[in-house]
């Protein structure tokens, strides 16, 4: 049996003037982590979504639109509240009730061969709302 599925998380306030932070379990110990922030879970600039990854059981869920580095600590987490993984708003009322989407990938070497690569479950995103997993 294999390593249990990563997952994607959020803390904080997911309002306009307010920061929240992404998190993740099940990376991989000390993985470089990309948190991936995107505007659709539909169209993504290399085509549709969902994106099935050749060769794994792994799926992309958002489009590509921001990036965010980090780093897991030795159980595969995130540091709570990492500043790295921040995604402050602007208090522009206009921004209440956006949606986006976030997934977490990490680079583990032998994950998911050739790739090396392990995806979070996606998030959808709602400022003022919260959020809620996806897949």
């Amino acid at each position: 049996m294999g390593a249990p599925p990563a997952t994607a998380t959020s803390t904080g306030i997911h309002a306009p003037g307010a920061v929240h932070y992404l998190g993740g379990q099940n990376l991989g110990a000390n993985a470089p982590v990309i948190a991936i922030l995107g505007a659709s879970d539909t169209t993504a600039a290399f085509g549709s979504l969902p994106w099935l990854v050749p060769n794994t059981n792994c799926t992309l869920y958002t489009s590509w639109d921001v990036f965010l580095g980090s780093t897991a600590n030795a159980a595969g987490q995130t540091v709570p509240n990492d500043p790295a993984l921040a995604v402050p708003l602007s208090v522009d009322p206009a921004l209440s009730f956006l949606t986006y989407y976030s997934q977490l990938v990490s680079l583990v070497p032998g994950a998911n061969a050739p790739w090396s690569l392990v995806f979070s479950r996606s998030e959808e995103r709602r400022v003022g709302k919260g959020c809620r997993s996806r897949w």
